[in-house]
């Protein structure tokens, strides 16, 4: 009970560690401090001193950090994000019984929890930082087909929320919680989807490769299809990842062009932290829309 006591209390000092870095420190998570909270992880793994669990843990980390890599390499998550999900894994790779609600889900691996968990936060927490702040910038206009594009989008979204609401209502007859948790779900998707344009143009800024760095994410969605096909045809590296290759690049065959690159993108370990809080609270926070659960 007190090693459980005490990766609890690493979980949520690691989780926390991360996001104040990623807040305070402008999205720069120390690479010493990433690697050090991997090898804390895997000492964690070796004092099951079981084979199996520190077989299965070892594994579920080297999945997370594989299919991690592959997320990062799109320009989808941070690798510091990659990595701090990885090594709370490997410091409780499954948990028993959440500790305020939810049933036992020691069959769960601790990391999916995290990621769903985080993604159901950043809904939220999305929308109600970068709305305010985006609706001061003037977003692209847009043509009479692509407002009609994004208004199918959103409606679209929408019904499938409420089919599935009535379905898990009616015919799984679900909790009023579960529904509202859905609504919640619902209305953090609709307004990312609402307010896409603005919120990339809130967090972008246009600027040559001297104003570019390893790790930043160009905002593709700012730009034509027919330019980044032809940056694609022109430049043998051309990806969302803004990397060394990249940047030799853009500074040899476009050293005056500008790009719009994320500079102000929200700070993910903080959803993570959320999430985090959210699995050892409640285990997987989707498992409780069905009525099973607890």
């Amino acid at each position: 009970m007190q090693i459980l006591f005490l990766r609890i209390i690493l979980f949520l000092a690691i989780a926390l560690a991360y996001m104040l870095f990623d807040i305070f420190n402008n999205r720069n998570v120390p690479s010493y401090f990433a690697y050090a909270s991997l090898a804390v992880g895997a000492a964690f793994t070796l004092l099951y001193m079981n084979l199996s669990q520190i077989f299965y843990s070892s594994l579920i980390a080297v999945a997370v950090l594989g299919f991690g890599y592959v997320v990062y390499r799109i320009g989808q998550l941070g690798a510091a994000d990659v990595i701090e999900i990885a090594a709370l894994s490997l410091i409780i790779p499954f948990f028993e019984k959440p500790l305020v609600y939810g049933a036992a889900q020691a069959y769960m691996p601790v990391a999916l929890s995290i990621a769903i968990n985080s993604g159901i936060a950043a809904l939220i927490v999305v929308p109600l930082y970068y709305i305010p702040k985006a609706l001061r910038i003037k977003s692209k206009k847009l043509d009479r087909s692509e407002r009609h594009s994004n208004y199918f989008r959103i409606a679209l979204i929408i019904t499938v929320y409420v089919f599935f609401g009535v379905f898990l209502l009616e015919v799984l007859h679900a909790s009023y919680g579960a529904i509202a948790l859905l609504a919640v779900i619902a209305l953090g998707s609709t307004l990312v989807l609402a307010f896409e344009d603005r919120m990339m143009a809130y967090m972008s800024q246009y600027v040559t490769y001297k104003g570019m760095e390893p790790g930043d994410i160009i905002a593709t969605g700012m730009m034509e299809k027919k330019d980044i096909s032809l940056l694609e045809k022109k430049l043998k590296h051309f990806e969302r990842l803004v990397g060394p290759e990249l940047l030799k690049e853009f500074k040899a065959k476009m050293p005056s062009r500008k790009f719009p690159v994320y500079k102000k993108p929200i700070p993910f370990a903080v959803p993570i932290f959320i999430g985090v809080i959210a699995t050892l609270a409640f285990g997987n926070v989707l498992l409780l829309l069905l009525p099973a659960y607890p």
